[in-house]
């Protein structure tokens, strides 16, 4: 948001911040979020890379094709979305690049 903008709404009575900020997200819990994020958007990339269907990725990990739509919103736990990234036979310097940039 540019500051010209903020600056309006703050003089009309707006509190402007950010969503870590409206949800009191500690900085290990924005932090893991952001890992999370990072994870999911590897998985889509790759299985689209791949050109594999969601439901090509839910047969390979033995799970149903919602899953992974959901696996790919970052919706899982870090376990699973790293096992589905092994599974894609993405490696672990790839992985640790993704926790270190969480982007």
């Amino acid at each position: 948001m540019d500051a010209k903008k903020k600056a309006k709404l703050e003089a009309a009575g707006y509190t402007v911040g950010s969503v870590r900020d409206f949800l009191e997200l500690t900085d290990v819990e924005a932090e893991l979020i952001e890992i999370k994020l990072a994870l999911a958007k590897e998985i889509k990339a790759t299985r689209a890379a791949r050109r594999m269907t969601q439901k090509a990725l839910a047969a390979l990990m033995e799970t149903s094709q919602p899953r992974v739509a959901t696996m790919e919103r970052g919706d899982a736990t870090i376990d699973l979305l790293t096992k589905t990234l092994v599974a894609l036979g993405v490696g672990r310097s790839r992985l640790g690049e993704l926790v270190a940039a969480g982007k």
